[in-house]
């Protein structure tokens, strides 16, 4: 109590100190303890159906929490939501929670039809910098980083020089500075562009001093690594905040460890910055093994006969290197990684229009909640994202939700941003298409869309006498401003798109067995053709899920008194069923006692469980 006391306290200090709505929207936002409360009311009141599970402890000794909500004792498709992994997005954990209550509340048929598993805060350790003064763009979780590698951790951190209460920047005029104001709005400060003619004037930091005397400033801060950037797929290595190993940080291999214990999970949505529904992620050659020719590396192509100068279709290449090295479980991942090709980043061209498709129904939907209008661009998946490991990796449908993107500033300011896409297309239409604009440009065409929303995310310059640097500036772009709309705006915002939800559930895959004929072929001899149909609008698995060999496929089975089987196998496989009535034939040439009873069943782990009973005689089904 008495922590939580000085915690108020030092938020009320702060706030009166604060003479604007920017400085204050973080504390609009429940705090890790009070979520933490919440979530274990729930658990239990509502004990039917609800079981709260801690996954994890964070370095910080926070709890990683997970709501369990469905029908008991009944296997159902589960879809697992992840909500502010990074830690840095609290409208993200709001919209969980407000999801949670929609569950324990009027979205009955949701919470009996499907299972949902919602972690309302992924990186605890982060979102809880949030509450603690002084404010600073700083989401790691509390374990110890040696970032500048001296004999020390943590030991160089931010401090707040001008005592406000926030860690903003300080700018000194130096000849070796590389940064400029920006011409027609001096808060904002952008790189200079030599070919631009630009010269910088100053040298930027993060406001602080040189604690451990090694000419730097801040660079060896408080924490930690940041598990919303340490999944396996497309995992950065060797930085100071993604991890030193995919995976190793406890909250992002909870995650994994309970998505791969739970094969019911058929899609996960990702509370965050990102909207694929908004904008869907386009396919590219690397990434999908549709008909796309790729190169041999000469020393395979040598080995294959082939000629390392021609392109080749990855099926074919992947027969071929099957046969030549005699490994007949590989796939068409490995052999990816075996031709140097990097890891997918873009959907798989056939799982592509049922993305569109979403995406088509999401805009209609914003559109008619009167969400509708311009924004800047959501952002792009960085570096070892859940988003693109559950899809990519984890083999299920995934979709990611922002809730909110900044609005486009109003010309002129909207110089930057059309500068951004004229060098975006140049850029494309060179040799790699799959390059990003510069992040300064980015950073900049926030800044400005930022500036034009809500100008007091901004602190203007104040002179300040630095004890090393000698006479600087502090100011420029609050710490975590940019995280989200004006509090007043977020509960509004998020009750009217969290009904989607309702849409991507009911679009989950369910197979049936559409259809059955029996013709006797002889004494005790019958044919049993059936056909497997998926009812759902998504197809499974995923075309990705196929090409990764998970989540595993829907297999039949056929099974009675005596039977023998011909031609078939008692457990046939089904490796895809295509959505929107998808269906494909299984067939078994049994003898058995005529009018003997069958039971025919085709089961997956996340798309239902389906049973026939069946009479041995000829006949439609």
């Amino acid at each position: 109590m008495g922590m939580n006391f000085r915690l108020m306290v030092a938020l009320s200090v702060f706030t009166q100190m604060c003479a604007t709505a920017a400085f204050a929207a973080p504390f609009a936002f429940q705090t890790p303890a009070q979520i933490e409360t919440r979530l274990s009311q729930i658990a239990k009141q509502k004990k039917a159906f609800a079981k709260l599970h801690r996954l994890a402890n964070t370095p910080g000794e926070r709890a990683l929490h997970l709501m369990e909500l469905g029908p008991p004792n009944k296997q159902v498709p589960a879809v697992m939501v992840v909500a502010n992994m990074r830690g840095d997005n609290p409208r993200a954990s709001e919209a969980a929670l407000q999801l949670i209550e929609h569950l324990v509340g009027d979205w009955q048929k949701e919470r009996q039809s499907y299972r949902w598993y919602v972690i309302p805060v992924g990186n605890p350790d982060g979102y809880a910098r949030g509450f603690v003064l002084p404010l600073a763009d700083n989401f790691g979780n509390a374990r110890p980083v040696n970032d500048d590698h001296d004999d020390a951790s943590d030991e160089d951190g931010p401090e707040d020089l001008n005592h406000d209460g926030l860690i903003t920047f300080m700018r000194q005029l130096h000849p070796e500075g590389s940064w400029l104001p920006v011409a027609d709005n001096p808060v904002l400060m952008k790189k200079a562009e030599a070919g631009k003619a630009e010269a910088g004037r100053y040298r930027l930091y993060s406001e602080g001093i040189d604690n451990d005397g090694d000419g730097k400033i801040n660079e060896d801060g408080p924490g930690g690594c940041n598990p919303g950037k340490n999944f396996p797929h497309n995992f950065k290595h060797y930085t100071a905040t993604d991890g030193q190993w995919a995976g190793r940080e406890p909250e992002s291999r909870a995650v994994m460890r309970f998505a791969f214990a739970h094969p019911d999970i058929a899609m996960v949505l990702v509370f965050g910055h990102s909207n694929t529904l908004r904008k869907t992620p386009q396919a590219s050659a690397d990434a999908v093994t549709n008909g796309k020719r790729h190169k041999v590396p000469a020393r395979l192509a040598a080995r294959l006969g082939l000629d390392a100068s021609e392109a080749y279709p990855l099926p074919e290449l992947l027969v071929m290197v099957r046969a030549a090295t005699g490994f007949r479980f590989m796939n068409e991942n490995m052999l990816r990684t075996f031709l140097g090709l990097g890891a997918a980043n873009t959907p798989h061209l056939d799982d592509l229009p049922y993305w569109q498709e979403i995406g088509k129904r999401y805009e209609q939907f914003i559109a008619e909640a009167g969400l509708g209008g311009a924004g800047l661009d959501p952002e792009e998946f960085g570096n070892g994202s859940i988003a693109e490991w559950a899809y990519y990796q984890y083999g299920v449908p995934t979709f990611s939700l922002n809730f909110w993107t900044l609005p486009k500033a109003p010309a002129p300011l909207q110089k930057e941003e059309e500068d951004v896409k004229k060098a975006k297309a140049k850029h494309l239409s060179k040799a790699d298409p799959k390059k990003k604009p510069q992040k300064k440009d980015l950073e900049l065409q926030r800044d400005r869309a930022l500036y034009a929303y809500r100008a007091e995310s901004f602190l203007p310059w104040t002179a300040f006498d630095h004890p090393s640097l000698g006479k600087v500036e502090i100011g420029g772009r609050l710490p975590r401003v940019s995280l989200g709309p004006r509090p007043n705006e977020v509960a509004d915002l998020i009750s009217k798109q969290l009904p989607f939800l309702q849409n991507l559930a009911a679009l989950l895959p369910l197979i049936s067995i559409e259809r059955v004929e029996i013709k006797p072929k002889g004494r005790q001899t019958f044919l049993v053709e059936a056909w497997i149909a998926n009812e759902g609008f998504l197809p499974y698995p995923s075309y990705q899920g196929k090409r990764n060999g998970r989540p595993s496929p829907v297999y039949a089975t056929l099974a009675g008194p005596s039977l023998l089987f011909l031609e078939g196998r008692p457990r046939s496989v089904i490796d895809l069923l295509p959505g929107s009535k998808g269906s494909q034939k299984v067939r078994w040439l049994v003898q058995g006692s005529a009018g003997s009873r069958l039971v025919l069943e085709a089961r997956s782990q996340s798309a239902g469980t389906v049973t026939k009973t069946l009479v041995l005689k000829g006949g439609k089904l």
